[in-house]
């Protein structure tokens, strides 16, 4: 937008990234320059203006009990950059002033809202949120499959007054906790699924993306479309699944589901 040069500092490696390796491939084609071990130390400002930054070169350390590995600045490694504009682009944080004490809604350590994670009901009755608010900084995927379940919960709350569960939220659970996708039980056989790559999205040009805010990513054609529809992964098996105890839906108790095909609880 006008930028002869873009720099982009990181103070660990390219590998390190927590960003999609999708993005990070998208501004490398767009012409920025990438300088990894390397952290901001001071902004230089004359008149009021910045007109450069300090940075410190880094070298990676041992790993910590995550097994990440550390980084340290390198001593008297001191460099300066011009520049015109700094960017803070460090990550996202919840609006923590948002909530108070008399909200009645609890947040853990990181200011993220605490819900069920079947419901998505907060501490306060009634009072729902998901998204990036609770799940942290994630993709915009997640965000909507936490506000149709949101939105499932607060339906189930306003009409019936209790928030009856998902049958298939339930059996995926089920599937999930019992293993019973991943061949590790003789009772399933094993079935692996054909690879077929997924269909590459036409993309803007660099040259041309980089001076708009047009969408980069292009629609797929018919061709591809059906193409792209025929990876479908869904199996349609059929499960029958047993439990200690019969789930109720609005208090009544449920004698049968249907995902994809037949599961008696």
């Amino acid at each position: 937008m006008g930028a002869d040069k873009v720099h982009l500092i990181y103070r660990r490696t390219l590998q390190d990234m927590p960003a999609d390796h999708e993005e990070i491939e998208a501004a490398l084609h767009e012409g920025v320059e990438f300088h990894c071990l390397t952290n901001p130390s001071r902004l230089v400002v004359e008149d009021g203006r910045v007109i450069g930054v300090d940075l410190l070169k880094m070298r990676q350390t041992e790993r910590d009990a995550k097994g990440r590995i550390g980084v340290e600045a390198i001593p008297e490694s001191t460099h300066f950059m011009r520049c015109d504009l700094v960017i803070a682009a460090i990550g996202q944080q919840i609006e923590r002033g948002v909530l108070g004490e008399a909200d009645g809604i609890e947040v853990d350590r990181w200011g993220c809202i605490k819900t069920d994670p079947d419901s998505l009901q907060t501490s306060r009755a009634g009072v729902f949120a998901g998204g990036d608010c609770v799940l942290g900084p994630l993709t915009l995927i997640h965000a909507m499959d936490q506000g149709t379940l949101a939105a499932r919960s607060i339906r189930s709350h306003l009409l019936e007054g209790v928030i009856s569960p998902q049958p298939a939220e339930r059996m995926q659970k089920l599937l999930a906790r019992n293993r019973l996708l991943t061949g590790a039980t003789p009772s399933v056989p094993p079935a692996p699924p054909l690879r077929v790559e997924r269909t590459r999205l036409v993309e803007l040009d660099a040259a041309v993306r980089v001076r708009n805010f047009e969408e980069v990513e292009l629609p797929l054609d018919k061709a591809a479309a059906y193409r792209e529809a025929d990876r479908c992964l869904r199996c349609y098996r059929l499960y029958t699944v047993v439990t200690a105890h019969p789930m109720t839906v609005a208090g009544i108790p449920a004698r049968q589901v249907n995902l994809h095909g037949e599961a008696r609880i």
